[in-house]
């Protein structure tokens, strides 16, 4: 597994754990989960993009 560091603004950290709990559950491990959906969607946009 790989980590990744960054920073965001206040309001999209938000919006993002409250709908990554929403979907994920409030247990451990549902940012991370939500993250790596968010990322695999954004890396296959890119990619679609950029082969067309």
């Amino acid at each position: 597994m790989g980590e990744i560091r960054g920073v965001i603004p206040k309001k999209i950290e938000q919006k993002f754990r409250k709908l990554a709990m929403r979907k994920f559950g409030y247990g451990k491990g549902s940012l991370s989960k939500a993250l790596e959906e968010a990322l695999r969607r954004w890396i296959e946009l890119l990619e679609a993009e950029s082969s067309a």
